[in-house]
C-alpha cells in the first residue's frame, strides 16, 4: 500500500508536553491543600478565642496589677507559637508518612512525583508558613483579650462580637468543607462513569505482546510469513482459546497509527456489508466483508473513531501486537508465548507484554490517583469541620449553663433544651452549606476538564454532599446538646 498523501505533525513546547496533562490536577490539589490549611487555622482561632474567654478573669487581674497590654499580647502570641511548634513537629512526622504514601500511589506518568522528598527547603517553607499562620490567627484573640479593663468589661456585658466571630468561623469551615467534598464527590461520580464505559472489546483473560518484526533481509513478504507462522504456533499452546494480531492495539501508546480516508463506491460513507470500498488516493479497491463495533483506542474517556481493519495477508505490517485469550490467568502464557516466537526468530524482541485488563487499569490510573488524593483531603476537611462545630457548640453551651438551668427550673423539658442547642448548630450549618454551594458553583469551571460525563453542577452530588455535611454537623452538635440536658438546675443557678 502506498504511503498517505499527507503527513502532519503536532508541535508543542516541551514543557507543555511534559506538564500539560498534570498541570490542572496539581493546581486543584494545591487549592485543596490551601482550603484544608484555612480550615485548620479557623479551628485554631476558634479554640484560642474560647480559651481566651475562659482566662478573662486572669487577664483582668493581671491588667489591674499593672501588666501592660503589650505584655499580654506578647504572652498570648508566644503561647500561639508554642502551640504551632508542637503541631508542626507532629505535622512533619505525618508529612514523611504522607509523602511516602502519595509516591506509592502515584502513577508513573506524573512528572517527577516519584522523586518527591521532604528536604530542607520544604521544612523551611513549612516552618515559615506555620509561624505566619500562628501570628495571624493568634493575634486576633490576643488583641481582644488584652483590652483595657473598661473595654473588657463592656465586651463581657455584650459578648455579641465574639459570638459572631466564632459562629462566622464555623460557617466558613462548613462552606470550605462543602467545596472540597463537592470536588471529591464529582471526581468519584466521574470515575464511576468512566469505569462503566464499554471500551468495545472484552479485556477478561486476554494478554497482549507487542513486537516490531522488521525484516532484516530486506524482504517485506517475510513479515507476512513470520506472523502467520507464529500465530499458528501460539494457537497450539495449552490453555489458549484464541489468538490474533493487530497493528493498532487499543490503550497501547506505542502504536504506529496510519490515518486515511475511505469511500464506498457509489455511497457517501461505509454503512453496509458486501460493498466494495476504495482507499482515497490509492490505486486499488478492497471488499467490505463485515462491520464491527467501535473501539475507544486511546482510553475509556476517548471518543470512538471510524476505522477499517485490513487482513495482514493483504497488507503486511511490521509493528503488530499478538492478542491471546486464555482459559484462566492470561499472565501465565507470556513466557510460553515468547518461547514460541523465539523458536521462529531467536532475535525477535518484545516491546511490551501486558494483560489487557492491566492496560485498562493503567488507562485510568491518573483519574484514580486524583480521585483518591482529593477524597483524602475532603475527609480531612470533614473531620476538621466536625471538630470545629463540636468545639464551638460545646463552648457556647457551657457558657449558657446558667440560662439552661433557669429554663429547666421553669419547666423546660430535656427535648426542648436539646432542640435549642441543635437549632443553634443547625443554623450555622445551613449558612455554611449555602455559602459552600455558592463556592462550589464558582469553582466549577476549574473542575470541568477533569470530569467525564458529569456536570460540575451535578444535583445528585451537590445534594448528597450537603446531606452528608449536614448530618455530620448535627451529629457533632448532638453530644453538647445531650450534655446540656443533664445540667442540674440547682448547680447551674449557682454558676457565675
Amino acid at each position: 500500500m502506498a504511503a498517505p498523501e499527507r503527513i502532519t505533525a503536532a508541535v508543542v513546547p516541551l514543557r507543555e508536553h511534559l506538564m500539560g496533562e498534570v498541570r490542572l490536577p496539581l493546581f486543584v490539589m494545591l487549592g485543596a491543600v490551601l482550603l484544608v490549611l484555612v480550615m485548620g487555622c479557623a479551628n485554631v482561632a476558634s479554640l484560642l478565642l474560647a480559651r481566651g474567654m475562659e482566662r478573662e478573669r486572669e487577664f483582668a487581674i493581671r491588667s489591674a496589677l499593672g501588666a501592660g497590654r503589650g505584655r499580654l499580647v506578647r504572652q498570648m502570641i508566644a503561647e500561639s507559637l508554642m502551640l504551632a511548634a508542637l503541631g508542626a513537629a507532629a505535622g512533619v512526622a505525618l508529612a514523611y508518612w504522607g509523602v511516602n504514601a502519595i509516591v506509592a500511589l502515584a502513577p508513573a506518568g506524573v512528572l517527577r512525583l516519584h522523586d518527591a522528598t521532604i528536604d530542607g527547603r520544604i521544612l523551611a517553607f513549612a516552618a515559615a508558613l506555620t509561624s505566619v499562620t500562628a501570628l495571624a490567627f493568634g493575634l486576633l484573640p490576643a488583641l481582644q483579650f488584652s483590652r483595657p479593663e473598661q473595654d473588657a468589661m463592656h465586651e463581657r456585658q455584650g459578648g455579641a462580637p465574639r459570638r459572631r466571630v466564632r459562629r462566622g468561623l464555623v460557617a466558613a469551615e462548613v462552606a470550605l468543607a462543602l467545596v472540597l467534598l463537592t470536588g471529591a464527590g464529582l471526581l468519584i461520580r466521574s470515575f464511576e462513569r468512566l469505569l462503566a464505559v464499554d471500551p468495545g472489546f472484552s479485556a477478561k483473560n486476554v494478554v497482549a505482546l507487542q513486537v516490531f518484526a522488521w525484516d532484516r533481509n530486506g524482504r517485506p513478504d517475510r513479515t507476512r510469513v513470520f506472523f502467520q507462522t507464529t500465530i499458528d504456533r501460539l494457537r497450539t499452546l495449552p490453555g489458549v482459546q484464541s489468538v490474533g494480531a493487530v497493528s493498532a492495539m487499543p490503550f497501547i501508546t506505542a502504536n504506529i497509527d496510519i490515518k486515511s480516508s475511505i469511500a464506498v463506491v457509489g455511497r457517501p460513507q461505509i454503512s453496509e456489508r458486501e460493498q466494495r470500498g476504495q482507499w482515497q488516493g490509492q490505486p486499488h479497491e478492497v471488499e467490505i466483508v463485515g462491520v464491527v463495533g467501535q473501539i475507544r483506542h486511546e482510553g475509556l474517556d476517548s471518543a470512538p473513531r471510524a476505522e477499517v481493519f485490513v487482513p495482514l495477508a493483504q497488507v503486511p505490517f511490521a509493528s503488530m501486537t499478538y492478542v491471546m485469550r486464555a482459559q484462566g490467568d492470561p499472565a501465565g502464557l507470556i513466557q510460553a508465548a515468547k518461547r514460541e516466537v523465539w523458536a521462529v526468530d531467536p532475535l525477535q524482541t518484545f516491546y511490551d507484554t501486558v494483560t489487557v485488563e492491566g492496560l485498562v487499569d493503567a488507562s485510568v490510573v491518573r483519574q484514580r490517583f486524583s480521585t483518591t488524593l482529593l477524597s483524602a483531603f475532603a475527609l480531612i476537611a470533614l473531620i476538621l469541620c466536625a471538630t470545629g462545630i463540636y468545639g464551638v457548640i460545646s463552648f457556647t453551651t457551657a457558657q449558657r449553663t446558667r440560662e439552661i438551668g433557669v429554663r429547666m427550673a421553669l419547666g423546660a423539658s430535656a427535648s426542648e433544651i436539646r432542640g435549642m442547642v441543635l437549632r443553634e448548630g443547625g443554623i450555622l450549618i445551613a449558612i455554611g452549606v449555602v455559602l459552600g454551594l455558592a463556592g462550589a458553583f464558582a469553582s466549577a469551571r476549574f473542575m470541568q476538564s477533569l470530569l467525564f460525563e458529569v456536570s460540575p453542577g451535578d444535583p445528585l452530588t451537590l445534594g448528597a454532599v450537603s446531606l452528608l455535611l449536614g448530618g455530620v454537623g448535627l451529629a457533632a452538635c448532638y453530644m453538647p446538646a445531650r450534655r446540656a440536658t443533664r445540667v442540674d438546675p440547682l448547680v447551674a443557678l449557682r454558676v457565675e
